[in-house]
């Protein structure tokens, strides 16, 4: 969860419990300096996936921060995470949304609201990020979804706010 004051993502879970109880531990933190004017800064913008190995997933976006602005990745479980900035613009990484493929492999669709652009980018243990644009025309990319079929298939929609419509695509499996 983000907690709106201190500007901070918090992960909690209570996989390990008996009795209900809930473990809570601090993801991810940005140092924003209130003092500059500015309305807000801080992680924003979060998805949470788990994939089929039990290993959590979140995105989230950072904005004015001492932790580096952009679109960032953690994966672990309590205790102990790998963070990795996706994108280091500082637009990116708005209404995030990541799924799995058969083989695990992360796939995530993104707003990049700097260039007004829908961006999708794919990891798997043999590769690395990869990022493309997926729509780029007018004021595109918000509020994005993404699922895949059982072949695999990236199935993504998402909001052009000059079109007005929810938008479709599709794209082929890696």
């Amino acid at each position: 969860w983000y907690d709106d004051y201190s500007r901070h993502l918090y992960y909690a879970t209570n996989s390990n419990s008996v009795d209900g109880s809930w473990d809570t531990e601090l993801l991810a933190y940005a140092l924003v300096n209130r003092d500059e004017g500015e309305h807000f800064g801080g992680v924003l913008s979060t998805d949470l996936a788990i994939d089929s190995n039990n290993k959590v997933h979140a995105t989230f976006h950072v904005l004015r921060s001492s932790m580096g602005d952009g679109f960032w990745h953690a994966s672990g479980n309590l205790g102990s995470w790998d963070k990795i900035r996706i994108d280091s613009e500082s637009g990116t990484g708005v209404d995030s949304a990541i799924a799995f493929d058969s083989n695990n492999g992360i796939h995530i669709v993104y707003s990049d609201t700097t260039n007004s652009d829908l961006k999708y980018t794919f990891y798997n243990e043999s590769t690395m990020w990869s990022t493309s644009v997926i729509a780029s025309e007018g004021n595109t990319g918000w509020s994005s979804s993404l699922a895949l079929d059982v072949n695999d298939r990236i199935h993504v929609t998402y909001y052009d706010a000059d079109l007005d419509p929810v938008s479709y695509t599709h794209l082929r499996a890696h």
